[in-house]
């Protein structure tokens, strides 16, 4: 058997959106623009914000340098420092000590 296609004549109905705007409220859509307005309007305001991840120094983090540890001194830090990496752990010992 083969597959016929039906054919709907579309243009016996409505436009199902016709006067839609009409008919319904209007001031909806209204409140919504000016909603919009106002969004923008505190965007104007907090065009001076930086975006994006705050500074930690004053100037960027650039040299490097490395360390020689035993074994036995290194798995004492990694206790030490918990969840944060050792290389942090041991910047803000510096820190504190008034080294750097």
């Amino acid at each position: 058997m083969k597959n016929k296609e039906k054919i709907i004549d579309l243009s016996k109905y409505e436009d199902p959106t016709h006067g839609f705007l009409e008919k319904n409220d209007k001031n909806k859509f209204k409140d919504k623009e000016s909603n919009n307005n106002v969004k923008k309007k505190e965007a104007d305001k907090n065009t001076n914000r930086q975006i994006g991840r705050p500074r930690t120094a004053e100037e960027p983090l650039t040299e490097k340098t490395s360390l020689n540890l035993t074994a036995t001194e290194y798995n004492g830090l990694k206790e030490k420092a918990g969840l944060v990496p050792v290389a942090t752990y041991l910047r803000n010992v510096m820190k504190e000590k008034k080294i750097i």
